[in-house]
């Protein structure tokens, strides 16, 4: 069944039932319906959300939001979300696609838990981090990044991404890529590291994913390639190595 909403409330009553296609055809202001904050009960991703191309703005919680499902939500633009310490948003396995992301993490996680193995398709993702995680969970939950752009700012640690195809840029104080079962390929990570890059334990079958080696303070793992910043924007260089030039 195809259900057209405008506003937060109709949203998580129609994307929690199973079998629906969930239409926005507006931009939602979470400001408007609480302005202290989500106070609503945990929404399921049991259906697809098409967004249309609306924002959806402000959601700022110190709980937990999307709590379980594994639906599509495609087109997109969660902006300005701000989460507090005991905040999960998406504690689920969505598919993004076609998404932007935007906000701060003070404490909270956009991502969460065993259950958190989320996958990103053509997104865009920009945060500051002032403290929390991105993602946790146990060891084989990682969030796959396919063809996407992802910059965080705030030097703090980062694990569980397993980029395919994608850039990786921002300040960090370490990276933990891909973890036991994200595979990684053809991808780029330009980004102010204090500490170590390292990789998950059967990364063995990661080919082409590159990292800035003049950016980095600490060490870098096995199966990722070191490049200076002038190799970086060499395509000769590049193509000599076997870095795959241009995204699927």
């Amino acid at each position: 069944m195809e259900i057209h909403v405008t506003t937060f409330a109709e949203l998580a009553a129609a994307i929690a039932e199973t079998g629906n296609t969930v239409i926005l055809d507006n931009d939602i202001d979470l400001n408007d319906e609480y302005p202290e904050g989500y106070s609503g009960s945990s929404i399921s991703v049991n259906s697809d959300l098409d967004g249309s191309g609306h924002t959806i703005k402000n959601l700022t919680s110190e709980r937990d939001v999307f709590t379980s499902g594994s639906a599509t939500i495609s087109n997109v633009n969660f902006a300005d979300m701000y989460v507090m310490t005991g905040g999960r948003i998406f504690m689920c396995n969505p598919t993004f696609k076609d998404c932007t992301f935007s906000g701060i993490l003070q404490g909270g996680q956009l991502f969460g838990d065993s259950r958190s193995s989320p996958s990103f398709e053509h997104c865009g993702l920009n945060f500051r981090h002032n403290g929390g995680t991105f993602m946790s969970g146990n060891w084989n939950s990682y969030a796959v990044l396919k063809n996407c752009h992802f910059k965080i700012t705030g030097y703090k640690a980062v694990s569980k991404l397993a980029l395919q195809n994608s850039l990786l840029e921002g300040e960090f104080s370490s990276l933990s890529l891909g973890g036991s079962y994200g595979k990684m390929q053809a991808s780029v990570i330009n980004a102010d590291v204090t500490g170590n890059v390292t990789n998950g334990s059967y990364q063995s079958v990661t080919n082409s994913v590159l990292v800035n080696s003049d950016w980095v303070g600490g060490t870098i793992g096995n199966y990722l390639t070191a490049v200076t910043s002038q190799q970086l924007h060499d395509a000769e260089y590049l193509a000599s190595i076997g870095f795959p030039i241009g995204v699927d």
